[in-house]
């Protein structure tokens, strides 16, 4: 039932969300202050678009992205700046118990889905304690023909010496049966069990994307610290990166452990340390990459040490970005414009993220952004007005000559008078 409302709800949100749409707009954009532009080829026939973020944006758009604006006619359009950085999901999901009871396997019982659900964990309430049990589920769309998706599992309950602790959810591969069947070996009494609930336990990566590859960088050795020193210039500020990606050329070494240190800079040459990590090769598994600080700084430079062993030959550097995207509802046909380039543009703050369903926002229309152009009605700010001083430095420095003239003069006259009084 609430699954279905919430349903329900963020359709009636989506459908609102166009007589909203003016009342969200907000009228301080002003296009002679915003530099560059770019038309975005929406689709009218989707009510909700995603852009992507491009390093064209990144390099000339104000700090933090404060200054996109999207633009559609003569009226402001509202987005959410998406990050799709890792997550975690956990959504508890409406279930009933059935059929609970003691069978040759153990105790088992049904849970019953109320609606058609992706689910991936199950938690058991229990007033035992101190127990470790063998768990099986299996997962059925009718009730009849039974699957295993999880053959073994385990749940327990200790404490030893006022320490407690305990486990209770079982997790499975993502299924979306109506119906779970659980059986906890070693329990026979149905009073073991007191309620259990079902819910969707997930875990999604980060979606990146290629920022910049160094293709054979050129390494520096450093015989005082055993290391091989990169330097990497990404030759605009404010380019976004929070991970290195190393390709080794060869299958040589076999096997390596390598520590990284990873410093930053904005002209090149004064540095700070930045982060570090390691890489590795090692049998059966390795790890190629160091997740670093998100930085926007021009320079990093990369210090692979290699201690007594020969240097890794290392044939790229890649740097990467978690993925960022503009949503935006697209309630009309006509051009739809990015506008960014105005250092001195607030960020903007809309309705939009508060009335928009997650599931809109999931669903939205990817759409790549058309090649950069000078907005043709940009007009640069004024020179700030000299002070007085420097519109007129002949006033300023006949001012300083007139003043030190009549110092001297004050100064000979104190003296002559000195020189009187002490002759009488």
């Amino acid at each position: 039932m609430t699954s279905n409302n919430n349903r329900r709800i963020g359709s009636f949100g989506l459908a609102a969300l166009w007589l909203l749409l003016p009342a969200m707009t907000y009228a301080d954009f002003t296009p002679s202050a915003w530099k560059y532009r770019k038309r975005l080829p929406v689709d009218s026939t989707k009510p909700i678009t995603a852009v992507h973020v491009d390093r064209q944006v990144f390099a000339k758009a104000a700090p933090g992205l404060a200054d996109l604006r999207i633009i559609h006619g003569s009226e402001e359009v509202p987005y959410i700046l998406n990050r799709l950085s890792a997550s975690h999901e956990l959504r508890e999901i409406e279930t009933e118990v059935l059929d609970k009871g003691a069978t040759p396997a153990g105790l088992q019982f049904i849970l019953a889905l109320n609606a058609v659900e992706r689910h991936s964990r199950v938690t058991l309430k229990t007033p035992e304690s101190n127990f470790r049990r063998r768990v099986m589920v299996e997962a059925s769309s009718d009730r009849k023909s039974w699957a295993v998706i999880r053959k073994e599992a385990f749940i327990f309950d200790f404490t030893h010496e006022g320490q407690h602790s305990s486990i209770l959810s079982i997790e499975y591969p993502v299924s979306t049966q109506p119906f779970l069947r659980v059986t906890v070996e070693g329990w026979q009494d149905p009073a073991s069990l007191t309620g259990a609930s079902v819910s969707l336990a997930e875990d999604r990566p980060p979606v990146r994307q290629v920022i910049q590859s160094f293709k054979a960088p050129k390494g520096v050795a450093e015989p005082q610290t055993k290391s091989m020193l990169y330097t990497l210039d990404f030759g605009e500020v404010g380019i976004p990166k929070d991970l290195l990606r190393f390709e080794v050329l060869s299958a040589q070494p076999a096997l390596f452990h390598r520590a990284v240190e990873v410093e930053s800079s904005g002209d090149g040459k004064n540095w700070a340390p930045h982060d570090r990590g390691v890489i590795f090769r090692v049998p059966g598994e390795e790890s190629l990459f160091v997740n670093i600080a998100d930085t926007g700084t021009r320079y990093l430079r990369v210090r692979l040490f290699h201690g007594d062993d020969r240097p890794l030959p290392i044939d790229t550097i890649t740097a990467e970005s978690v993925l960022r995207r503009l949503i935006f509802p697209t309630a009309s046909a006509g051009d739809y414009w990015l506008y960014y380039g105005n250092p001195d543009a607030s960020r903007p703050s809309y309705d939009l993220p508060m009335v928009l369903a997650r599931s809109s926002i999931e669903s939205a229309a990817a759409i790549g952004a058309n090649v950069e152009e000078a907005n043709p009605g940009y007009k640069p700010p004024p020179e700030p007005e000299k002070p007085f001083s420097d519109r007129n430095p002949a006033l300023l420095y006949g001012g300083l000559i007139l003043a030190v003239l009549i110092i001297g003069y004050m100064t000979i006259r104190f003296i002559q008078k000195a020189s009187a009084e002490a002759s009488k």
